[in-house]
């Protein structure tokens, strides 16, 4: 076990006697230095301060080259971004899908700087996410710094981060989780260094990245409030010696950023999805709101012991002595908090059949069918059986507890031993900024998680939290016992989880895509009979279904939402599934994927046809092809102007003729 671990101090570069004179005497008390020792201790210094960087890229490439990020599909919701990126570089228009539920503008001038080069596709906007992922490890590194944590320990915290299931994921898409994640951190840290130095134009940078923030989500205006928040709270000398010339700074420009957002949206439009937030809250009623943030919060604490495992066992020998030294109230807390996560788990547990950990039923990264959001009809056979997905739940419920443990029992008063560049308060004022910034980003968890209670949350929107936490514990632990070799035994099993995870992710969805070309292509089926995924639907007629909205599908109650909302044209009478069909549909096909994780015999997409196929014929247009970059996917669509022609059948379906009389084409 490691104990103390500190910087040390570097040693005196060695010198040498100088000659002199013509004779090459040596003049007495003259020396020269050592040249070559000279450069090598440069060398060493250089290499030293370099290192965790260099680290940190080393633990980003090797897992790239392993589950390259060159999958030529959308994945979750980034289909819908990728339009948005779309029309900037071809139109050179700023448009917003009104399914959208993020503000996206940063997102989408952030994708658009590696799609303009390369053409708009996955793998360019996949790489500008990878981009911002390894600045968000960057940024924690450098904020665990600022704290006094050593540099080895910094670095595990920035590895905590980058390889934690739920970011490892999601930095092979386009989601808005992770770049928001980056530009919060770096918001954070410009705020802690700003706060640190008195310094105005630190807090301007950290208002303006907070700005940027709120650009791609919504919660980053919460980063700003919550700083300013915890000046009034805990006002030091400097703030209340110029309190406005402070608030200004600190808050100023991330206001200005959400001043000229709702501007732009005013003049062009509110996407719709953004603006039942209202209705949702409407919907739900104050008791269901309360009801959902004490779900979000106790499912939270799991995802926190998910989060801080690595540094947790790796500080699992000063947690009795943290334990010691913890007030009686914050005892009495995380002993509550713990018998919280005890009967919750039980009580889930016996309402569901014996499943467990992580507790969200659908649209999670973390599932108990595997890593990555599935995003099919049917459900593939679970990853681990329902006792190791417990375990799991157990271990992260006293992962949590642990972390708390840390941080109340942390030794108060106590400098860091290194202190870069200047000392901490010893009252731990700067931690409580953060503190407050976590508690900010809890809540902002919230409004979007009303439009989709009956699964509490998604996980992905735990991860703000995910940075701010680790920087906690790793300031809480500095100068006392930590084994690095334990914490980073636990990151090589998670990112050996993560890569096999990632794999079979990229391998089922590979496949849904093709099963879905397959049967255009090569079966010759229309487009507009076949569900592929919420994926193929929406980048082939999401934006068919936008000009043409008269042209819909009366839905059947057991369609799946996609249909309804971004889809509302196909007739799905041949669907792309992870499992076998149900009663009203026959086994049309069953295909194999590559899994590295997956016995053969569980590695299937199979194709279900509707048991009506045949009678509810309908002339489709014609599919157009746009044309793309090089690195981008041939994206066949409707064609602008489709003639339809009126077919009979059955009233519970689609009725051409009801849609000519109609005019929507």
């Amino acid at each position: 076990m490691e104990l103390r671990e500190q910087e040390q101090p570097r040693p005196p570069s060695p010198v040498a006697p100088v000659s002199g004179g013509a004779s090459g005497a040596i003049v007495e008390g003259q020396v020269r230095p050592a040249v070559p020792s000279l450069r090598r201790a440069l060398l060493l210094a250089r290499l030293r301060w370099a290192w965790p960087a260099l680290a940190l890229l080393a633990a980003y490439v090797v897992p790239l080259l392993i589950v390259r990020p060159t999958l030529r599909l959308a994945l979750i919701d980034d289909w819908n971004y990728q339009l948005s990126v779309r029309h900037l570089v071809d139109n050179h228009e700023l448009w917003v899908a009104p399914w959208t539920a993020a503000t996206l503008v940063g997102q989408i001038f952030w994708g658009a700087l590696f799609a303009w080069p390369f053409g708009v596709g996955p793998i360019p906007l996949r790489f500008s996410t990878l981009v911002a992922s390894f600045g968000g490890t960057l940024a924690t590194y450098a904020l665990c710094r600022e704290f006094g944590v050593t540099r080895r320990r910094a670095v595990i915290g920035g590895l905590a981060v980058w390889l934690n299931p739920i970011t490892f994921g999601l930095s092979y898409t386009f989601m808005t989780d992770v770049p928001f994640l980056a530009l919060m951190i770096a918001s954070v840290y410009a705020y802690v260094w700003a706060a640190r130095r008195a310094s105005l134009g630190g807090l301007v940078v950290g208002s303006a990245l907070a700005g940027l923030a709120f650009l791609v989500r919504q919660q980053g205006v919460l980063i700003a409030l919550a700083v300013f928040a915890w000046f009034l709270l805990k006002p030091p000398p400097w703030f209340r010696a110029r309190p406005y010339r402070t608030a200004l700074a600190m808050l100023g420009p991330c206001l200005l950023a959400v001043q000229e957002y709702y501007l732009w949206a005013w003049g062009n439009g509110l996407p719709s999805t953004q603006g039942a937030y209202l209705s949702d809250f409407r919907t739900v009623g104050w008791s269901g709101t309360l009801d959902l943030t004490m779900k979000i919060a106790v499912v939270g604490l799991f995802f926190a012991g998910l989060f801080l495992l690595p540094l947790t066992l790796g500080a699992i020998g000063e947690i009795p002595t943290a334990w010691a030294r913890a007030s009686i109230t914050a005892k009495g807390a995380i002993s509550v908090g713990l018998l919280c996560m005890v009967f919750w788990t039980r009580w889930y547990y016996i309402q569901n059949n014996g499943r467990s950990f992580p507790f969200i039923p659908w649209g999670s990264m973390i599932h108990e069918d595997g890593l990555g959001v599935l995003d099919s009809v049917g459900l593939r056979p679970f990853f681990w059986s329902h006792t190791i997905w417990l375990a799991i739940a157990i271990l992260c419920a006293l992962s949590a507890a642990g972390g708390a443990i840390l941080i109340a029992g942390r030794e108060r008063g106590a400098e860091p031993r290194y202190t870069w560049p200047r000392p901490l308060p010893p009252n731990g004022w700067l931690a409580g900024l953060v503190g407050a910034v976590a508690v900010g980003q809890f809540l902002g968890i919230i409004p979007p998680s009303l439009h989709i209670t009956q699964f509490i949350t998604f996980d992905r929107y735990y991860i703000p939290l995910l940075p701010l936490l680790v920087v906690l514990v790793l300031w809480a632990i500095r100068g006392h016992e930590f084994a690095p070799s334990i914490a980073l035994g636990i990151l090589a099993i998670i990112v050996v989880l993560d890569l096999l995870g990632t794999q079979d992710w990229f391998g089922f969805k590979q496949a849904q895509w093709d099963t879905a070309q397959w049967l255009v292509s090569t079966k010759g089926i229309p487009a507009q009979y076949v569900d592929g995924g919420p994926q193929w639907d929406g980048l082939h007629f999401y934006e068919y279904s936008l000009s043409h909205p008269n042209d819909r599908v009366p839905r059947n109650p057991g369609d799946v939402w996609w249909l309804w909302l971004i889809a509302p044209n196909i007739d799905p009478q041949y669907v792309v599934a992870a499992s076998p069909p149900p009663s009203g549909y026959t086994l049309f096909a069953k295909r194999p994927y590559h899994s590295w994780v997956r016995r053969a015999h569980d590695a299937y997409i199979y194709v279900w046809q509707r048991d009506d196929v045949g009678s509810t014929v309908r002339a489709l247009p014609p599919l157009e092809v746009r044309k793309v970059g090089p690195f981008s996917l041939p994206l066949p669509v409707l064609a602008a102007d489709p003639t339809p022609t009126p077919t009979p059948t059955p009233a519970n379906r689609y009725n051409p003729g009801d849609q000519a009389a109609g005019g929507a084409r």
